[in-house]
């Protein structure tokens, strides 16, 4: 069974490798102010122009609700001005934190997977039930210590796919959303 990472040591390596998975595609480095629901700040992002998307890998900025987590987030098209983000992958730093859009994934063999737990964040929201019903990816079913959780899967880490993989998840979670307000 697959087992969710708890430990702040092996959360600390899955997220340093994400990083660097990302980092192993050609990319340039700009700066770009990046909004949140709260706020925004300038910073330095990932663009990945082979893939279409952008990405920063970090800590959640002062205010926007801290918490012991990562905040990895992404989005569509080359950093000008403003940007937008379509989706966060965040998963906790330490311990298991099922409130956390994020979680890293050990499968059986040692290989590491980014995953989703499937809530996305919209104006009005997005019930879980509809993206179980139009998210176009993979469900897998992890055990998280006292019981399961059912996970979207992101891309395995350091892998030759996980460019297209990831790629593919953020146009996807695009796609729900824009299907979810269209409703």
């Amino acid at each position: 069974m697959l087992q969710v990472l708890h430990t702040a040591s092996a959360l600390q390596d899955a997220e340093n490798a994400f990083e660097k998975s990302a980092q192993a595609i050609a990319h340039e480095r700009v700066t770009t102010t990046l909004g949140y629901q709260s706020g925004s700040f300038r910073t330095e992002v990932l663009w990945l122009p082979s893939l279409g998307i952008w990405a920063y890998f970090g800590l959640p900025p002062r205010g926007k609700s801290e918490g012991k987590r990562f905040w990895n987030a992404f989005g569509i098209g080359r950093p000008r001005g403003m940007v937008s983000i379509v989706c966060e992958v965040n998963p906790s730093r330490e311990g298991i934190n099922a409130q956390t859009k994020g979680a890293f994934v050990r499968m059986d063999n040692g290989p590491v997977l980014a995953c989703h737990r499937g809530m996305f964040n919209i104006a009005g929201g997005i019930k879980a039930e509809f993206v179980r019903r139009n998210f176009r990816g993979t469900w897998l079913t992890a055990n998280e210590g006292a019981g399961t959780s059912s996970l979207l899967r992101v891309a395995q880490l350091g892998t030759t796919d996980f460019g297209s993989s990831l790629r593919q998840f953020v146009f996807e979670v695009a796609r729900v959303k824009d299907l979810a307000r269209a409703r």
